[in-house]
C-alpha cells in the first residue's frame, strides 16, 4: 500500500552518479544491471547487496516488490525463531506470533526500514543474510552429503554476511572466528576457518567503498551523547529483560566453561553483538534510529531463546 519515493525513482534507471545525469538511460538488460550496480559501489556506497536488489526491483512493476517484501517479513520472523529452535517443525507459534510483534513494535522507523523499497533492502532483507549466516555457526550444522559444495556455499554467504551493513559485518568477522576457536568439530572448522576471511573481504568491500556516502553526510563522529540517549530509547526495554534473563539463568546453572550449545552462551553472544552493533556507530556521522535494526533483531532473538528453552 506504498508508493515509490526518494531513492526508489534514482535506481530506476542506470546509475551514474548520485542523481540523474543529463542523459537518462534505463537499464535493459542483466548486463547494464551489472554494470549499475558496480557504477554506485564505486561512487557512493559499498552496499552493493541491498543496492543491488533495490535497482533489481525497480526494473518490475510495484506489486512485484510488494509481495517479495512481505515474504521477507515473514522468512525474518522465521529466521529468528529457527535460531531459537533448529527446525521449522519444532518452531513454537505462540513464540512465532510474540516474534511479529516485537518485531513490529521494537523495530525503530519500521516504514523507512520495513515499508519502502529502498530501506527495505538496506534494513529487513539484510537479516536474510545474516540470520541465516547465524543459524550455521549457532548449530554448527555440517551436511551429512555434498559437504563440500556446502562449504563453498557458506563461504560465499560469510563474504555476503561481511558486506551487509557497516555494523554488522565486524560482528560475524568475531563470532565466525569465535566459533572456529571455541568447536571441537574439525569439519565445522574446516569450513569457519575460510569463512572468517570471506567475511572480512566483504566487510573489507563495503568500508572502502562508501566514501561518496559518508562524504555527504556532513555530520560528526563521536556522538557518544546521542548514541546513549537512543539505546535506551530503541534497546531499552529488549536489554533489561536480555540482560535480566542471562543473570538468573547463569546463577542457576552456574555457567563456568564454554558451550557452544548452551543457549545462555547464545544470549551473551546475541547481547554483545547488539551492544556492539551499537558501538560501532560511534565512528558513524549521522545516526538514524534504523541503524538500530541489527541490535534490535539481535535482541528479540536473545529474549526468545530463553524463556522458551527454560519451558522444555
Amino acid at each position: 500500500m506504498t508508493g515509490y519515493a526518494g531513492d526508489d525513482f534514482l535506481y530506476h534507471f542506470l546509475y551514474h552518479g548520485e542523481w540523474p545525469t543529463k542523459h537518462i538511460s534505463a537499464i535493459h538488460n542483466v548486463f547494464e544491471w551489472i554494470q549499475s550496480v558496480i557504477n554506485q559501489t564505486q561512487m557512493w556506497s559499498g552496499r552493493f547487496i541491498a543496492q543491488g536488489l533495490v535497482q533489481l526491483f525497480m526494473q518490475f512493476p510495484k506489486e512485484i516488490f510488494n509481495i517479495a517484501n512481505t515474504i521477507a517479513f515473514i522468512a525474518v520472523g522465521l529466521l529468528i525463531n529457527l535460531l531459537v529452535r533448529r527446525r521449522i517443525r519444532d518452531v513454537n507459534p505462540i513464540y512465532l506470533l510474540l516474534t511479529y510483534c516485537a518485531i513490529f513494535y521494537f523495530l525503530p522507523d519500521f516504514g523507512r526500514a520495513v515499508l519502502w523499497l529502498s530501506g527495505s533492502f538496506n534494513y529487513l532483507w539484510i537479516p536474510l543474510i545474516y540470520l541465516g549466516y547465524f543459524w550455521f555457526l549457532r548449530w554448527q550444522y555440517i551436511p551429512r552429503k555434498h559437504s563440500g559444495i556446502f562449504t563453498f556455499l557458506i563461504i560465499v554467504l560469510a563474504f555476503l554476511t561481511g558486506a551487509t551493513n557497516e555494523n554488522i559485518g565486524p560482528i560475524f568477522i568475531i563470532l565466525t572466528y569465535f566459533y572456529y576457536a571455541s568447536s571441537s568439530n574439525s569439519e565445522f572448522r574446516q569450513c569457519t576457518y575460510p569463512s572468517t576471511f570471506s567475511c572480512i573481504a566483504g566487510f573489507i568491500i563495503l568500508i572502502t567503498h562508501n566514501t561518496g556516502e559518508a562524504a555527504s553526510e556532513k555530520g560528526r563522529a563521536f556522538q557518544i551523547r546521542l548514541i546513549i540517549e537512543q539505546l535506551v530509547q530503541y534497546d531499552g526495554i529488549l536489554l533489561t529483560i536480555a540482560l535480566s534473563l542471562i543473570l538468573i539463568l547463569s546463577i542457576q546453572n552456574h555457567f563456568r566453561r564454554i558451550d557452544l550449545n548452551n543457549d545462555i552462551l547464545i544470549d551473551e553472544l546475541l547481547t554483545a553483538s547488539a551492544l556492539a552493533s551499537v558501538g560501532a556507530l560511534i565512528l558513524s556521522p549521522q545516526i538514524p534510529p534504523r541503524t538500530y535494526f541489527g541490535s534490535v533483531i539481535f535482541l528479540i532473538v536473545a529474549c526468545l531463546i530463553q524463556p522458551l528453552s527454560s519451558t522444555n
